[in-house]
């Protein structure tokens, strides 16, 4: 690889950790702000719910592409066969959280987090009834601020996971 494709890698791959810890700063903030507000409103919990869906969306299309550009031994993971994928983009969520499981890439109460993120994030994207169970964030209401401030800790368990990932492969990206 040149030294200038590795600058370059070693950019995005940056950028990329520094955007998720930017991230995770604003939605504790914005959970913060429920606080003070007294309130813990349909609308904003939504829109919580579903940025942080996003931000692990493009941590799982950036995990899967680690695997692919790197591959298992040196993301310091065991031996699996991986699937074919010509898109990460183009896979639905529930099936980039299947392949993830599948493969070991996190651990199995990261994995659980994200199908229980998942879960709730379909609620509001499914216009769920309001007494719906699967606005349930670990048997408690999701607009409570007790829910509202797990989900945000799951969240950046989540991200240290893949940090760790992704530290893995720093020293070879920066060659």
């Amino acid at each position: 690889m040149s030294d200038e494709r590795k600058s370059l890698n070693e950019l995005i791959l940056n950028a990329k950790l520094d955007e998720q810890h930017i991230e995770a700063a604003y939605f504790k903030e914005r959970a913060e702000n429920f606080t003070k507000h007294n309130k813990i409103s349909y609308k904003d919990t939504r829109s919580l719910v579903i940025d942080i869906h996003l931000s692990l969306e493009r941590m799982l299309n950036f995990t899967i592409a680690l695997l692919f550009l790197f591959g298992r031994d040196r993301l310091g993971l065991p031996d699996k066969k991986a699937p074919a994928l010509s898109s990460v983009g183009l896979v639905p969520f529930s099936h980039k959280l299947s392949i993830i499981k599948s493969l070991d890439l996190y651990s199995k109460e990261t994995a659980q987090t994200l199908f229980r993120i998942n879960k709730t994030r379909n609620a509001f994207a499914h216009g769920d009834e309001m007494d719906s169970p699967r606005y349930n964030y670990d048997a408690i209401s999701i607009f409570t601020q007790g829910a509202v401030d797990r989900v945000i800790e799951d969240y950046e368990k989540a991200m240290a996971e893949w940090e760790k990932l992704f530290n893995a492969v720093e020293p070879e990206v920066k060659g």
